[in-house]
């Protein structure tokens, strides 16, 4: 008993050591996926405000999607390209809705 419970921290301890020089990755579709709506988001027209704030609660219903999927790191990916995006397409419309 004594050797497996030894055996398990070793292997917990190894498994902590191999992770922690891994660089976190974001994923990359989320992105994609936060530039393009960025992207859309400033080549739209909107004739009214409310057009403007449902653009933009449908954007932040994506990131609540993939939150509520327990990805927060594709969440904070997709909003964070999506804010980059805004703002070096539209620096106007960025002040506006930023």
């Amino acid at each position: 008993m004594r050797k497996l419970l030894s055996l398990l921290v070793i292997c917990l301890t190894l498994g902590a050591c191999s992770n922690s020089d891994k660089e976190i990755e974001l994923p990359a579709d989320a992105i994609e996926r936060g530039r393009a709506d960025a992207q859309a988001f400033c080549d739209a027209h909107y004739v009214a405000e409310r057009d403007i704030h449902a653009a933009l609660l449908a954007v932040k219903s994506r990131e609540w999607k993939l939150r509520q999927q327990g990805d927060s790191l594709a969440a904070d990916a997709y909003i964070d390209a999506f804010r980059s995006q805004l703002a070096s397409s539209d620096k106007a419309l960025a002040s506006r809705v930023l």
